[in-house]
């Protein structure tokens, strides 16, 4: 039925309306945003942890699916295998997905610049899911990423990721509610005695952490924020229930808190931020905790004078640069320096130093320097020589250009200058072989001569 203003009992824009009789209603509509820029597709996660490649793209229409987006960076070859990441959009459980425009255009920069096979978690949101669907979705989702490992008499894996993925390297990061998740997911792999996966690190990206009592810093922004964790939740109305101290929101208060199961964490938060002070918390309770004592690592990075998740609307400013290559020394234990260009495929970083966070020598001999860009206000890249082909097997939307199942086709999208480089690189790679082979017979001939004398 039609609302009028005298119905809304509250508001938070963009995110949710909550009307008089209860009712719940999200305001900013989605946007579905076909992949581009690096390899990509979309997957239905049953709950029998097998995937089911989406040849229809008006399914995401539907609510009541948990589904994800997975990236695979452009070069990737099954000899070399590259790190997992797993992530979880934002939004206040209830905007946004990872289909929407802003996590699309991100994901896409996040694995062409850190050379990352990624899963961008689809779960489900209020008001038509309430909280705690999102957070048994994003666990279903964990699982089953685990279950696609290589393994002797188990059933279909999903190609990408068992052909691409470096189980041994698997990372989890999220930014607002989905770093809120985040630490949840890693909180739950230390606990679940059934999990058997492992994961390197996590990322925890501008958190959306509340609680029942303010803290120093704390004014009257967390208002709103504090109504939102209500509104996404079942039918309450009002702010009386004391869940703001839900281990789901409050982490401090979780009596598993040091049961992370990662032994890397990754602060982020940033100086604009209603919630910078909430995470800088999360991050001091980290620190003084037994997950330290036991040999866990955390750092806090601060992103100065930007507000909260900046870096997803602005992806091409230096701040936003900044917080991505503080990302990829997490991902490959690298520091920050002069643009890498050649094989390696990693940009904006250099191997100068290696990190306690990981080690550089597995991402080797990977992509050429194939340099995909896009423009972010029209979505649309810049430059592409459109080589398509037909894929009937795993479909991956074209940018721009499919609007029906029939056209769904596999992309591969080099721009006018990375397919020369790439094909250069190949050339200097066989020459190199063919030298080797040269050299390995003169020393044959050499030592026949000897033992003839």
């Amino acid at each position: 039925m039609a609302s009028t203003p005298a119905d809304v009992l509250w508001e938070y824009d963009p995110f949710i309306r909550t009307f008089k009789d209860g009712r719940r209603l999200r305001i900013r509509p989605d946007v579905f945003t076909r992949p581009t820029c690096v390899n990509s597709k979309d997957i239905l996660i049953t709950p029998e942890h097998s995937a089911v490649t989406i040849e229809n793209s008006n399914i995401f229409c539907q609510e009541s699916v948990l589904s994800a987006r997975l990236y695979l960076p452009k070069g990737a070859n099954i000899y070399s295998k590259l790190p997992l990441l797993i992530y979880f959009h934002g939004g206040g459980f209830c905007i946004e997905s990872a289909f929407c425009a802003t996590y699309h255009n991100y994901l896409n920069y996040l694995v062409e610049k850190a050379n990352v096979v990624a899963v961008s978690v689809n779960y489900r949101r209020a008001s038509e899911f309430p909280v705690p669907f999102a957070f048994e979705d994003s666990w279903t989702a964990v699982r089953w990423v685990f279950a696609q490992q290589p393994k002797e008499f188990s059933p279909p894996q999903e190609q990408w990721l068992r052909d691409y993925a470096n189980f041994d390297k698997v990372y989890m990061a999220g930014d607002s509610a989905g770093a809120t998740i985040t630490h949840n997911m890693a909180v739950r792999a230390g606990t679940d005695p059934k999990f058997n996966g492992k994961f390197s690190g996590i990322l925890v990206v501008h958190p959306y952490f509340l609680g029942s009592q303010p803290i120093p810093g704390e004014g009257s922004e967390m208002d709103d924020m504090l109504k939102l964790w209500f509104a996404i939740q079942t039918t309450r109305t009002g702010c009386e229930d004391p869940s703001l101290d839900d281990p789901l929101i409050n982490p401090i208060k979780d009596p598993n808190f040091s049961k992370l199961a990662p032994k890397r964490v990754l602060v982020c938060v940033a100086e604009k931020d209603g919630l910078v002070h909430r995470g800088k918390l999360y991050y001091d309770e980290l620190m003084k905790s037994e997950w330290v004592k036991g040999g866990g690592v955390v750092e806090l990075f601060e992103s100065f004078g930007e507000g909260h998740v900046f870096h997803t609307s602005k992806l091409i400013s230096a701040k936003a640069d900044e917080l991505m290559k503080k990302d990829a020394k997490i991902l490959f234990g690298i520091k920050e320096g002069n643009k890498l260009i050649g094989n390696f495929g990693v940009r904006g970083v250099s191997i100068s130093s290696i990190s306690l966070f990981g080690d550089i020598t597995d991402h080797i001999g990977h992509n050429c320097e194939c340099g995909y860009r896009h423009k972010i206000a029209s979505f649309s890249l810049s430059s592409r020589v459109g080589m398509t082909k037909s894929d009937p097997k795993n479909y991956v939307h074209s940018p721009a250009t499919a609007t029906t199942a029939s056209e769904l086709t596999v992309s591969e999208g080099y721009d006018n200058g990375a397919f020369p480089r790439c094909i250069l690189a190949l050339e200097v790679q066989a020459m190199v072989l063919l030298l080797n082979v040269v050299l390995v017979f003169f020393a044959f001939v050499a030592t026949g001569i000897y033992n003839i004398t």
